[in-house]
């Protein structure tokens, strides 16, 4: 209905351009004609239109040109069609004399693909570690800009759409390929035989000053002990305002004395640790992003310390993997007991905690959390100090 009053608009227009004085001796124009009703075109480029008038003899062989889609394609006063952009047009010819016309239907397509570039040809990975290669295909106009991506050998690397994803240790080649002209570029990926964590900040070593921030941390607040432990028989525990921080040497030597002498002093790695403090209820936690279905190992150095007779090391004390929200659990590791080791003659407890567990299906986050309950005597909550976390991809 728009092109048939468009074209009524431009005969209308055409018509009024018609100079009314004729001669007896004027040879009328009978019709017009194109050389193509159809024509498919590549963008930035023209061709032209030629229009034959009848009879040959006519007159008056003038000649108005119309493209109904300039932004497209547009056509000059001699017929020469021009493509601008991807899409389709149609271009009429309207004749002066007796307002005759014809048209052609024009498709204009992207170029044909010349080339495709990586952002980058080299990349070193450890197993479980992601990289993002961004394929460029050529030229900008290209009408086909579809990639496929493969790797060889296969087994060290999975690659989706451009995501690289070390799996295995070895050295391969990730290769980009044009669906269009079968154009390539290729990187080369180096994995080496450590595991990438992917936590952030998992030994408590930055900022690196005398902050006592957990940057990358968030401190659980007690909002959620109301939340998580409703109907648990001992409840959410006291709620407090005690300290949950990080600390360091040589300000807070003392307080890495655990167990034997400085038993967690000589385990630590770096100069810093996170603290949840004596008779605190409290917690950190980060969300970290996982792949559903797959296998991730937790490693992580955590001790505890009675400080004095009113202290308990609970048998029920976790390292939780959550939700976002932190209300549904998906995985615990049990943090082990040993009463061997004492500290001012209470028990302490010092241990290297790790586990596995298999990402449920559909779930892209993890919320990886440690916290304590504090109650009353005799159960209050003893010091906790918590380093050099490791969370990583085991195995699809």
């Amino acid at each position: 209905m728009k092109k048939n009053i468009f074209i009524i608009f431009m005969i209308a227009t055409a018509f009024l351009t018609v100079q009314l004085t004729s001669c007896k001796d004027d040879t009328a124009v009978t019709g017009v004609k194109l050389d193509k009703n159809k024509h498919r075109m590549v963008v930035e480029t023209n061709f032209t239109l030629i229009a034959t008038i009848t009879p040959s003899g006519a007159t008056n062989k003038d000649l108005t040109w119309i493209s109904d889609r300039p932004v497209v394609a547009d056509v000059d006063d001699n017929g020469v069609v021009t493509a601008y952009s991807v899409g389709e047009a149609v271009i009429y010819v309207i004749t002066k004399s007796g307002i005759f016309r014809d048209f052609c239907e024009l498709t204009v397509t992207g170029k044909p693909v010349s080339g495709v570039t990586l952002n980058k040809h080299s990349l070193s990975l450890k197993i479980g570690e992601q990289q993002l290669l961004i394929a460029t295909v050529e030229p900008e106009l290209a009408d086909n800009k579809n990639v496929t991506w493969s790797s060889n050998p296969a087994g060290i690397v999975v690659v989706n759409n451009g995501n690289v994803r070390a799996i295995g240790q070895g050295t391969t080649s990730v290769i980009v390929t044009t669906v269009d002209g079968n154009r390539t570029d290729a990187c080369n990926v180096t994995v080496d035989n450590t595991y990438y964590n992917i936590m952030i900040n998992p030994g408590f070593e930055e900022p690196n000053d005398a902050s006592a921030n957990l940057l990358g941390w968030t401190i659980v607040p007690q909002a959620w002990f109301d939340a998580y432990y409703t109907g648990n028989a001992m409840g959410p525990g006291l709620p407090s305002g005690g300290v949950v921080d990080r600390i360091g040497l040589p300000n807070n030597e003392s307080f890495f004395v655990s167990g034997n002498g400085n038993y967690f002093n000589q385990a630590r790695v770096g100069n810093w640790c996170s603290r949840i403090g004596g008779n605190v209820t409290g917690g950190l936690y980060q969300i970290v992003d996982v792949i559903p279905g797959a296998t991730y190992k937790f490693n992580g150095l955590i001790g505890m310390r009675c400080n004095d007779n009113d202290s308990k090391i609970q048998s029920w004390e976790t390292v939780k993997f959550l939700s976002e929200n932190g209300l549904n659990t998906y995985h615990q590791i049990p943090i082990p007991i040993d009463n061997v080791y004492l500290h001012n003659g209470q028990p302490t407890n010092i241990e290297r905690v790790e586990g596995t567990f298999k990402i449920p299906t559909g779930v892209t986050k993890v919320r990886i959390q440690l916290d304590q309950r504090n109650f009353d005597s005799p159960n209050r909550a003893p010091l906790r100090l918590m380093d050099d976390f490791k969370f990583h991809w085991l195995s699809d």
